[in-house]
């Protein structure tokens, strides 16, 4: 089950992966292999601009230090995209639904999501690929309850969507 790496875990140059360091905030990555008996590779990431106190630090583990860095690196990287996700509406779940049964686009929900207007997030499945709505509060973090849920004036929901 699940997917299985392809190529080989030293794609990313250097140059690559300070460029991506930049992008998303990090400012250093550290080494902490040594602090424990059995000598996992372990590194972690620091991004003093994340948005909420637990997302500045990343740690992550590998085989070899580059893993471990790469691993650091990209759950930093998770963090950061989970800050302000690129795709966004206000919605019910009704429209929601009904869009996305004509566009062949799946809606994930928990029971608790009701009728009123509520913000929604846009991405893919990562096995099939399919675009899928997700409540923002599910993938976005920190979650940001003080953002209005208010339509502007004449929009519609499938002219927002078409879009993406």
């Amino acid at each position: 089950m699940g997917r299985h790496r392809i190529v080989p875990g030293e794609v990313l140059s250097d140059r690559e992966i300070r460029t991506l360091m930049g992008e998303i905030g990090v400012t250093r990555i550290g080494c902490t292999t040594l602090l424990d008996r059995l000598g996992i590779p372990t590194h972690y990431c620091v991004r003093p601009s994340a948005m909420h106190p637990c997302a500045i630090y990343s740690s992550g583990k590998g085989l070899t230090d580059y893993q471990a860095i790469i691993s650091s690196l990209f759950e930093s990287y998770e963090r950061w995209a989970a800050e302000s996700p690129a795709f966004q509406i206000v919605a019910t779940k009704d429209e929601i639904v009904n869009v996305a049964s004509k566009q062949g686009m799946l809606v994930l929900t928990p029971g608790n999501v009701d009728g009123d207007l509520s913000r929604w997030a846009f991405g893919r499945d990562i096995g099939t690929n399919q675009l899928a709505a997700a409540p923002l509060n599910l993938v976005q973090f920190p979650s940001n309850d003080t953002i209005s849920l208010s339509r502007p004036q004449g929009s519609r929901l499938t002219q927002r969507t078409t879009r993406l």
